[in-house]
């Protein structure tokens, strides 16, 4: 976060170019990511309430960095660059904590491990990466999901003059000419 067009990219960049906390404001990205990290420290709380501080504090910034890839993949004014079309974002996360993970390496290395983990473990139906070996994983993989959903849910009911769940994207969600609609 030392480099001043991280910060820009990490401030102006949506959190998606077309799914969620998308192109209709800047910093999509930022809120996604303080929502994942704020619900994760929620989860974790609920369900692990003797979870020691410093774990909960690594889990907040799991959640605040999990996409911080992404402004690889944007540039400083939010729009998609060449990296968006040739790389995925999540194999840029470690390259733009690299610094911190080898902070951490000297002094807890432990944490710079759970890190490592959390962001590169495999979600369900991924092709890669190895099964989440701790909860604080599911927790951020729940909170970012929910995160998404959530901002879908809102933009499809945000306008009353056409509201629903078609308005987000095509075919991710059931669409008025369908024929079980159609039959009713």
């Amino acid at each position: 976060m030392e480099r001043k067009d991280r910060i820009e990219a990490f401030l102006n960049a949506p959190a998606s170019v077309t799914y969620h906390h998308a192109y209709a404001y800047a910093g999509g990205l930022l809120e996604h990511s303080l929502n994942v990290a704020n619900n994760a420290v929620a989860m974790l709380r609920l369900n692990e309430p003797a979870m020691p501080r410093l774990m909960q504090e690594t889990c907040f910034v799991a959640g605040l960095l999990h996409d911080i890839g992404k402004t690889y993949t944007y540039d400083s004014k939010g729009k998609p660059n060449a990296a968006w079309k040739l790389c995925s974002h999540d194999a840029f996360t470690l390259e733009a904590c690299a610094y911190g993970l080898a902070y951490l390496d000297q002094h807890e290395p432990d944490i710079a491990m759970t890190l490592r983990h959390i962001w590169t473990c495999a979600s369900p139906g991924a092709r890669y990466g190895q099964p989440a070996a701790m909860t604080l994983a599911r927790y951020i993989r729940d909170a970012d999901g929910q995160s998404a959903m959530t901002d879908n849910q809102q933009r499809a009911f945000r306008s009353k003059s056409q509201w629903g769940f078609s308005r987000i994207g095509q075919n991710v969600f059931w669409r008025p000419e369908t024929p079980m609609l159609q039959a009713q």
